[in-house]
């Protein structure tokens, strides 16, 4: 028995959003994405994933080129917080995330929060934000993350590899005024 199955649907006004680019991850990292999710969400949802090639997924998830985008790699998961890309609030995970248990907690909170742009994990194993998990919901100041990456602006990373979450770390600590929640741990 699955637990997210066993309530009653929740009502939700976000799309779910994976990226996957380059070869690290395979097809299957997608696919069972949509089986955790199936399992440990009570609430239907668009998924989207964003990738770089056409991906051997289910038919339920919609797949958009990153082809030609300016960001490579981890970077590349900060073209999300472009508006012109997603205009709409959206619920982003990792590709490589894996889900143990019913993320309808998660979801409530979200909706408990609605004046929070952004609500994201804290990093746990460097005190800085943390990318895995995003809830989003698109305005200035999260297209303020993008525009900043596009613009040239670099920060100095708080972890040992200076990826898209060290960027989004550095942006906020230069922008304390945006309202940004962190998950309850």
């Amino acid at each position: 028995r699955h637990p997210a199955r066993d309530r009653a649907r929740i009502v939700v006004d976000f799309d779910i959003v994976l990226l996957a680019q380059g070869d690290k991850y395979g097809d299957e990292y997608a696919s069972r994405m949509v089986g955790m999710l199936r399992k440990h969400l009570s609430a239907s949802a668009p998924l989207t994933l964003f990738t770089d090639r056409e991906r051997a997924v289910p038919s339920e998830v919609r797949q958009v080129s990153t082809v030609g985008w300016d960001a490579d790699g981890w970077f590349g998961k900060l073209k999300l917080f472009d508006r012109n890309i997603l205009a709409s609030p959206f619920f982003f995970l990792d590709i490589s995330t894996v889900v143990l248990r019913d993320l309808s907690p998660l979801v409530e909170f979200w909706k408990a929060h609605e004046e929070c742009p952004l609500i994201a994990m804290r990093d746990w194993n460097y005190d800085c934000f943390g990318s895995m998990v995003l809830l989003v919901r698109p305005n200035e100041v999260t297209q303020g993350i993008w525009d900043a990456y596009a613009s040239g602006k670099r920060y100095q990373p708080q972890t040992a590899i200076d990826g898209d979450q060290d960027f989004i770390d550095g942006y906020l600590r230069e922008h304390p005024e945006f309202p940004v929640m962190y998950l309850p741990e």
